[in-house]
């Protein structure tokens, strides 16, 4: 690991939630989400996954229940204010672009690597070298920057979510998105799901949850997403979608442009990557994943 240096403390961006809302995230290793929720098989998770995280409390929630835990997220003063607002202490981290050695070979026709049996001339934004994937041009791109917890089994990457592979992170066995997908406009949500699916292994469970209201008087985001919408998305690459409960959450969203909407329901769903050839392979994740 580089020298460390830690995250500063800033101001915390607005739009963040300060408490968890009601919605256990045990519920990820439970067979429902009624009253009596039974025990699932297997054990819980050892691997989460919260895309678009923010300064979510979420993240130390999971990460002092055992769950290793990588948030990854755009702005970095949330991860600045994550760390003031919960005691945590992270170090800096960079993270190889395209994941440096081992794990996920870089699919060819994303651009990241392109092999060549010799120099062809210089090309702009690529590097001609020898590396883990052979002999090519790799993408010359800046490392991600991680902030790694001392204390917890807690990592938050720095960096755009639609943009990480799982050669950079590793693969999961759960996520939880709570205001990631809702957040983006009906024309990202497609390559969002996409990336999701890429970063987890078959049999990984998804606890996803969604707000409907009326979005004519309260314009996204967050937006609507309905439940045909997330069959559409995620049936297609492999996922079972099951609704596990809805609830009236007006009273949790007062304030600003949220007082003109009279009613929120609040619909909470498990998404479970079924198995499939095409989706046998899974990677561990990098060495700076486990500190």
């Amino acid at each position: 690991m580089p020298p460390s240096a830690r995250f500063p403390l800033t101001a915390a961006p607005a739009g963040h939630q300060r408490r968890r809302r009601p919605l256990p995230l045990s519920r990820l290793t439970r067979r429902n989400c009624g009253n009596q929720c039974e025990p699932a098989a297997p054990p819980p998770p050892p691997l989460a996954q919260v895309p678009l995280c923010g300064k979510s409390v979420d993240l130390p929630y999971l990460a002092k229940r055992g769950h290793e835990t990588v948030g990854v997220e755009g702005v970095e003063a949330a991860v600045w204010a994550l760390q003031r607002e919960n005691w945590l202490d992270f170090t800096r981290v960079l993270v190889p672009r395209g994941g440096g050695g081992g794990g996920a070979p870089p699919q060819h026709d994303s651009g990241d690597f392109l092999p060549a049996d010799a120099f062809g001339g210089a090309r702009k934004g690529y590097v001609f070298t020898r590396g883990a994937h052979g002999q090519g041009y790799y993408r010359d791109a800046p490392p991600l920057l991680a902030a790694v917890e001392r204390r917890l089994p807690l990592r938050v990457v720095v960096g755009d979510f639609l943009e990480v592979t799982p050669a950079e992170i590793g693969t999961f066995d759960a996520a939880w998105d709570r205001g990631s997908l809702v957040a983006l406009p009906p024309g990202a949500r497609a390559r969002y799901a996409a990336t999701l699916a890429a970063l987890l292994r078959d049999g990984a469970r998804v606890l996803l949850v969604t707000s409907h209201f009326d979005q004519s008087v309260r314009p996204g985001p967050p937006f609507v997403v309905s439940h045909a919408e997330l069959e559409a998305l995620y049936g297609p690459l492999g996922f079972t979608v099951e609704l596990l409960s809805s609830r009236d959450a007006s009273a949790e969203y007062k304030g600003g442009p949220w007082d003109a909407v009279s009613s929120i329901v609040e619909n909470c769903y498990l998404l479970t990557k079924r198995g499939r050839a095409a989706q046998r392979r899974w990677y561990k994740p990098w060495s700076w994943f486990r500190g």
